[in-house]
């Protein structure tokens, strides 16, 4: 049956975003044998990877047994598991009825291609920023009734589904910013682990005329970190007004970086002036 309903869904490992209610893993139980994830039912909101349909126990009414049901699984992230028997990563899987749940195609996935474009980088940038825009400017959203962990679990869903998109770290392809003007830009550094909001004084424009695209993020989960604090409006957060920022090692830009210690640039991309000028690029490995 399972193998049946694979086959017809032509949406396996593609990102979705997931709301209504679905099973999500709350407690990883390790022993000598093997190991299993427990679940609990809970709210969705966020963006997952679809891992197809499968059988999942749930807990029966009189709670003593447990009952198997058919629907889809989606990864929802992974742990490191280490037993006398297994040793590597373990994928976290949620269960949702697909009756329970709506769906909202973000893209497909890319992993087993070539290598990423720059269209498929752009375009899960604006999707993911859209997503931000969509839950962050009212006050009424899902995002601002939910608590402080389901904040941190929509927030590092937008961030993972946007830096999934950039190519694997062990190939040699990398994404460059190249003359991009920002309107602001901050500066993490790595060796206190604070950020700064930086400008020019003399009121000239910020260039970033090349630098390397790690990954994204946004400026509230820098300065909160993921889950901590809970935002009960979009003034609150940073997020609202500058949305998803990327986080660029520099090679040249006219930022005076001398008095931090190995900086990467935190640039909202909304602040930019213009569209980002994003390439691309081999870089050979060092």
């Amino acid at each position: 049956m399972i193998e049946f309903l694979d086959s017809k869904w032509g949406y396996f490992r593609d990102y979705f975003m997931v709301t209504g209610k679905w099973y999500t893993p709350t407690e990883l139980a390790i022993g000598d044998e093997g190991f299993m994830m427990h679940h609990e039912k809970s709210d969705a909101f966020n963006i997952a990877k679809s891992n197809g349909f499968t059988v999942y126990p749930i807990e029966s009414e009189d709670e003593d047994d447990y009952v198997p049901e058919i629907g889809l699984s989606f990864i929802v992230g992974s742990q490191p598991i280490s037993t006398p028997k297994f040793q590597g990563r373990f994928e976290m899987l949620a269960f949702a009825k697909p009756s329970e749940i709506s769906l909202q195609f973000m893209r497909p996935n890319t992993s087993d291609s070539v290598g990423a474009s720059i269209e498929e980088v752009s375009a899960a940038i604006e999707n993911a920023d859209a997503l931000l825009r969509v839950h962050l400017n009212d006050t009424r959203s899902t995002f601002f009734e939910s608590t402080a962990t389901k904040q941190g679990a929509f927030l590092q869903s937008v961030i993972d589904y946007a830096t999934d998109a950039l190519p694997p770290v062990d190939s040699l392809d990398r994404v460059t910013m190249h003359d991009t003007e920002p309107g602001l830009v901050y500066v993490r550094d790595s060796k206190q682990g604070k950020i700064y909001s930086l400008g020019l004084q003399s009121g000239a424009p910020i260039v970033i005329e090349h630098g390397v695209v790690l990954d994204f993020t946004t400026i509230d989960t820098l300065k909160d970190g993921i889950g901590k604090k809970r935002y009960t409006s979009p003034a609150e957060m940073n997020a609202y007004k500058y949305g998803l920022c990327a986080v660029v090692s520099p090679t040249r830009c006219n930022i005076d970086l001398s008095d931090y210690d190995n900086p990467d640039i935190i640039v909202p991309l909304r602040s930019i002036k213009g569209t980002p000028n994003m390439y691309l690029e081999s870089i050979p490995a060092s």
